[in-house]
């Protein structure tokens, strides 16, 4: 049985990270996405908020946008950080408000 690990996930950038390299000079973006949605559980409906940092490695000009405030959506998948804290690792980027 293989394993999945796809995110589809949209929300507003809240906070924004200066932007940093790989060792080999890829660039890296860094975010924290909040939101919030209405789900249903049980057959009852609630409102659920998220928020989850995010890494996109090779965000090419993105990199060079100020992504404070933008409505996202991203797809990417999951992992663990040495500290055992959930990061989204972003595969692609989708800018849903103007501006881009």
């Amino acid at each position: 049985m293989q394993i999945t690990n796809e995110v589809n996930l949209s929300g507003e950038i809240r906070r924004s990270y200066p932007l940093k390299h790989t060792p080999v000079g890829i660039p890296v973006v860094s975010f924290v996405l909040e939101g919030n949605s209405i789900q249903v559980e049980f057959g009852l409906e609630r409102v659920v908020k998220h928020a989850i940092y995010c890494i996109y490695v090779g965000a090419g000009d993105v990199a060079k946008i100020d992504l404070l405030g933008r409505t996202i959506l991203v797809k990417g998948f999951l992992s663990n950080n040495k500290d055992k804290q959930i990061i989204l690792h972003v595969k692609q980027l989708t800018f849903l408000d103007k501006g881009i």
